[in-house]
């Protein structure tokens, strides 16, 4: 079925993860110092998919960048971590528009060396390297940059621009990390009670919810951020870039971002638009019920190209996950 209840979750997290990225990240485009940061990871060339070399776009000033959310309590990036948050965004420098599809993060996909897996578990186990091949090799797609947040490092955000505003339900309050607030109402939290109120898991909506609670988050940190000087939002950006990590060097991901923050965002969606949404072998996923739908409006969504066909790869795998679940699930609710 068309799970059209969750998009506004998972495009809601997606936005807002640009959008705080760019006030924190693009301002440092003012700095006078002229050095380059080197990437935080050495650098490589993820794999590229074969099809894309026919694409209309191809040759086209258009940059196709990854970016990750990750959730882990020790703070970690890259390998070993699970990606909360899978952003595909597309920068056409022709057009001055960009376009952003967040990928389901229970996705199943064939994963290198791993058999069939959440899209989440790419990033466990091998980094966004492996996330950017995963996506390239399942979705016939060329990223070749990413972005990596850790949430565990929006603490100390939150607290460096005084607290937030957040509208917490009776349910919310007096869960833990919230043992403060008794009352249904809007509160300003910081950085630990807003971590705490991201990863609220066991009530109504579990995983879902906990997604929009996220989002909920990082809208009010562009709340705050929007407001700042440009003097305190470079010490932001001095405090926040060693905990990001990425295959661009400052300067670069800079002038990225400078460029997210002003082109026109034309578009906004989460794929697969229609899946069998369930338990495989006693773990949840969803399964997109056929691959090629999903690439075919996943390439018309971000190229605007309708004359998509798929990659023999695409074409198998496609064939191995009908087999699995070829109807949508038209009992989950």
């Amino acid at each position: 079925m068309r799970n059209d209840k969750m998009k506004p979750i998972f495009i809601g997290v997606a936005a807002v993860l640009l959008v705080v990225l760019g006030v924190v990240i693009g301002i440092s485009i003012v700095k006078q110092n002229e050095a380059s940061k080197e990437p935080t990871q050495d650098v490589y060339v993820p794999t590229e998919s074969e099809n894309m070399k026919n694409h209309p776009m191809y040759d086209r000033d258009i940059d196709t960048v990854l970016f990750l959310g990750v959730d882990s309590r020790e703070g970690l990036l890259g390998k070993g971590t699970d990606s909360d948050s899978i952003i595909a965004v597309v920068i056409n420098h022709d057009l001055k528009t960009v376009k952003v599809a967040s990928l389901l993060r229970d996705c199943m996909v064939q994963v290198e060396g791993q058999g069939l897996q959440k899209l989440k578990r790419a990033n466990y186990y091998g980094g966004p390297k492996l996330a950017m091949d995963t996506i390239n090799e399942n979705f016939d797609l060329d990223v070749s940059e990413y972005v990596e947040i850790n949430f565990e490092n929006l603490v100390s955000l939150v607290d460096s621009v005084g607290g937030i505003d957040i509208e917490l339900t009776q349910v919310e309050c007096g869960k833990p990390g919230l043992e403060g607030f008794k009352k249904a109402g809007t509160y300003t939290l910081n950085g630990k009670e807003a971590l705490a109120y991201s990863r609220l898991r066991k009530l109504a909506g579990e995983d879902r919810a906990r997604s929009e609670r996220q989002r909920n988050v990082l809208f009010a940190l562009f709340e705050k951020a929007k407001k700042m000087s440009t003097d305190e939002s470079l010490e932001l950006v001095e405090e926040m870039f060693d905990q990001i990590d990425t295959s661009y060097r400052e300067e670069e991901m800079a002038e990225l971002l400078y460029y997210i923050s002003r082109y026109e965002i034309t578009g906004m969606n989460a794929f697969p638009l229609v899946y069998f949404d369930g338990l495989v072998e006693e773990l949840w996923y969803e399964v997109p019920t056929t691959l090629i739908d999903m690439n075919t409006a996943l390439h018309e969504f971000l190229y605007d190209y309708k004359e998509y066909e798929p990659s023999e790869a695409v074409q198998k795998q496609n064939e191995v996950l009908q087999g699995i679940a070829a109807e949508p699930n038209l009992d989950y609710r």
